[in-house]
């Protein structure tokens, strides 16, 4: 008995999607598309408006753009022009940056990769627990024999 408990366990631990969270940033643009719409249906974004968004954010920051043809990239921003946003694709050959017309940017939004506290926290006493036990199990299944 103790050894099905010990596989189960590591079965358990060792299973994709253990600890996955994700948490979607703020967007800047369509907040939700009318069923079955394509990219070119959804509404239109303001542009003047997306153009103060985009200055507020500081050159340097990781950004997700997407655009109205479906296609959507990371890449940090380099520049903002009149009407064109310059973004460096985030790609693992180097690309040329991109400029890319306000007209076309359905939304951006910054990347936002930290974590607060709380969740580095519950991440630690979670990985901890679990360790304990483990071994506790491990141990117990050695010395059940």
């Amino acid at each position: 008995m103790p050894r099905i408990l010990l596989v189960a366990f590591v079965a358990t631990l060792s299973s994709a999607g253990c600890a996955q969270h994700r948490v979607m940033p703020a967007t800047f643009g369509v907040a939700s598309a009318p069923a079955g719409a394509t990219p070119q249906q959804s509404r239109p974004v303001d542009r003047e408006l997306l153009r103060k968004y985009v200055s507020q954010l500081p050159l340097g920051a990781m950004v997700r753009v997407e655009t109205t043809d479906g296609k959507s990239f990371t890449g940090l921003l380099m520049a903002l022009e009149s009407d064109v946003v310059v973004v460096q694709p985030r790609t693992r050959l180097p690309e040329p940056a991109r400029r890319i017309p306000l007209d076309i940017i359905v939304s951006l939004a910054p990347e936002s990769k930290d974590l607060d506290v709380g969740k580095a926290l519950a991440i630690g006493m979670g990985a901890g627990a679990a360790s304990f036990v483990a071994l506790f199990l491990i141990v117990w299944a050695a010395l059940g024999d």
